[in-house]
């Protein structure tokens, strides 16, 4: 019996020379063949994942993953010392450095956060949670330009990811491709219509654009679902809302 890992799941393989089928924990033990693995986790086959782990990657991989509660439960510290001790044991396995990464992010570490999520994608190109953090951490830097690329490269590998084509379009609306960014906003919006940061986005744009009563519209959407926004919008765009239904003009 020999650990599989996929990312962010793991499963058992049975295998003794003559025989070997994968049994899917999630599933009460149901067999599941390689290629169902392909495609549910979208995977070329080229990647680092489906071999069958030794001991010290299954400890890295256990290791990884308690790490990412502690880092859940905003103890990093600690999570980083894991991270680095399943380095030791699994350096090939992109999502400790991915993982790294975002310890390093949440604390405003940007260039080592960018350095980690690059590693991360050494390993897997593919990994399109790095490709999208990479690309949050450069515009929070001010890398706009660097940012759209890897926005666009993430959202081709998860196209159906709200959080992924919602911070395509912030990147887009950064570089002023206003047009563009409400595009991609309002498709985040038909995945998910109740979407606060998109709501959020398409009011910025909006007023941005001059067009201020569309700007109102979504800001109060955003609004009901709970998004908070800058008090001196919030009074900007008020001025702009019409009279009420019956008001006197």
């Amino acid at each position: 019996m020999r650990g599989v890992y996929v990312p962010s799941h793991i499963f058992v393989r049975y295998e003794d020379g003559n025989v070997r089928f994968n049994i899917e924990m999630g599933e009460k033990g149901s067999e599941w063949e390689d290629g169902r693995y392909l495609r549910e986790f979208r995977l070329s086959g080229e990647g680092p994942y489906l071999r069958s782990l030794g001991r010290k990657e299954m400890i890295a991989v256990y290791l990884k993953s308690v790490g990412a509660t502690y880092s859940r439960r905003k103890r990093d510290d600690e999570a980083l010392r894991l991270y680095r001790e399943a380095a030791l044991l699994y350096p090939a396995l992109p999502d400790i450095s991915f993982n790294v990464g975002v310890s390093y992010h949440k604390r405003g570490m940007l260039d080592e956060a960018i350095a980690q999520y690059r590693r991360a994608l050494d390993l897997d190109p593919d990994l399109a949670v790095a490709r999208d953090n990479l690309g949050v951490a450069l515009a929070k830097q001010g890398r706009y330009s660097e940012a759209l690329e890897e926005a666009r490269k993430a959202m081709a590998l998860s196209p159906r990811d709200p959080v992924t084509r919602g911070n395509l379009a912030a990147a887009l609306c950064a570089l002023g491709m206003l047009e563009d960014g409400v595009r991609e906003y309002r498709k985040v919006l038909e995945i998910d219509p109740d979407n606060a940061k998109a709501l959020a986005g398409l009011t910025k744009a909006h007023y941005a654009r001059g067009e201020f009563h569309e700007a109102i519209v979504y800001r109060d959407r955003a609004l009901e679902r709970g998004f908070r926004f800058d008090p001196a919008v919030l009074g900007a765009l008020e001025q702009y809302r019409g009279p009420s239904p019956g008001a006197t003009p």
